[in-house]
């Protein structure tokens, strides 16, 4: 299966050849379909594979917001496993912070995890800090997760959103 194929080159010690042989699969497999495309993304995004994660998305650009069946991204799944890199790439292509199905959102999953480099890149991209999802904002589960140095990232952008004159 395409899948397993292009993870098993990714595990190679080499990364030069498992970038080779992660390109020609796509080239000898002109009808990958988009499940496989976005599983593949969430994949890579997860192990920080960057170099499988960017052929991907030069591939397919339109995966970048691709979403399981439980609603996961690739930004989520990078975010959840704490792959700094993998979430700059990811929204260096235009991922959005989109929420799963049980309402977590990438910014909700970094702060659960106490990851203040993954934070602060989705504040720069305007992560929403104070938008409900699901029943807490990632203000509010920042609070009841008790992440200090967190929560103060996120206060200082809710207050400089604001002197700006923008609505979170």
């Amino acid at each position: 299966n395409f899948e397993a194929l292009l993870l098993a080159a990714g595990k190679l010690a080499d990364k030069g050849v498992g970038t080779r042989i992660a390109e020609r699969l796509f080239d000898a497999s002109e009808e990958v379909k988009a499940w496989s495309l976005g599983q593949t993304l969430v994949t890579a995004a997860t192990h920080g594979w960057l170099s499988q994660l960017e052929l991907v998305l030069r591939r397919s650009a339109t995966c970048v917001d691709w979403q399981d069946s439980k609603g996961r991204t690739a930004l989520m799944a990078a975010c959840e496993e704490r792959q700094r890199e993998a979430i700059i790439v990811l929204l260096n292509h235009g991922a959005r912070c989109l929420a799963d199905d049980s309402g977590c959102t990438p910014l909700m999953a970094s702060s659960r995890r106490n990851h203040c480099a993954a934070v602060a890149a989705l504040l720069g991209a305007d992560a929403p800090v104070l938008r409900l999802s699901g029943e807490l904002s990632a203000l509010q589960l920042c609070c009841q997760l008790g992440r200090p140095e967190i929560l103060e990232m996120l206060l200082k952008h809710v207050r400089r959103e604001e002197a700006r004159g923008r609505v979170l």
